[in-house]
């Protein structure tokens, strides 16, 4: 889907990995791995590099769309149908440098179209940290209501 001249929105293929592992290893996610500091953060950016690369070809999550501008891919999201005809969204992420200009929007916004008109979906569902308000504020954007608040806890022996 064109955006506009400069910016397009595609389903990510393996052709697409190199770049997808690229902002995938230098994000800063904010989840409950991250926020655990008995997590190494060296194997967690190959955690998320392999979430990434396994969901490119269906073997996580379902798909990845990826965003371009000027022919440089600057973000992605994955997305997963569950089995209870839920999608989901897992993994949305968006290089540093293009951040703050409404690519994570274009990309949610896209994977809702995806997951509900062309899946069929009779709804979808995203996990996200409470604090993690520039993701809270993106899917209040586009209609998200929290109808779970969790806590995850983790031991470590």
């Amino acid at each position: 889907a064109i955006l506009d001249g400069n910016v397009l929105i595609s389903r990510s293929t393996l052709q697409d990995i190199t770049s997808l592992e690229s902002i995938s290893a230098k994000s800063k996610w904010d989840t409950r791995y991250y926020n655990d500091e008995n997590f190494p953060k060296d194997r967690l950016k190959k955690f998320y590099s392999e979430w990434v690369k396994k969901s490119v070809s269906g073997d996580l999550d379902h798909m990845v769309f990826h965003i371009k501008e000027a022919e440089t891919i600057v973000g992605f999201v994955t997305i997963k149908m569950g089995s209870n005809n839920i999608g989901s969204i897992g993994l949305i992420t968006v290089a540093e440098e293009a951040q703050r200009r409404g690519f994570g929007l274009q990309l949610v916004a896209y994977a809702v179209n995806i997951l509900l008109n062309d899946l069929g979906c009779a709804g979808v569902e995203v996990v996200t940290q409470q604090k993690n308000m520039a993701a809270c504020k993106t899917y209040e954007k586009l209609g998200f209501k929290i109808y779970n608040n969790s806590q995850w806890l983790h031991k470590w022996i």
